[in-house]
């Protein structure tokens, strides 16, 4: 499931890239599109590339706030 919406984000992304710049994006445009700026790209990361460590960067980041939240409750 998970996967799916990473794949519905980047293809609405590629997208919405298309309408900005007036038209859509083939496979080999986009690519480009995601290669870092001084590839010549725009630097455009997507998101199944970057999935696994921004839901682990996002964990990491929040762990000591989940331990003190956890640590008031009442049960």
């Amino acid at each position: 499931m998970v996967e799916e919406l990473i794949v519905g984000f980047d293809d609405a992304l590629r997208e919405v890239l298309g309408e900005v710049i007036g038209w859509s994006l083939d496979d080999k445009q986009w690519e480009q599109c995601c290669w870092r700026v001084k590839e010549g790209g725009l630097g455009i990361r997507d998101a199944a590339t970057i999935a696994d460590a921004a839901y682990f960067a996002s964990r990491l980041s929040t762990h000591e706030d989940c331990k003190a939240l956890r640590s008031t409750q009442v049960l």
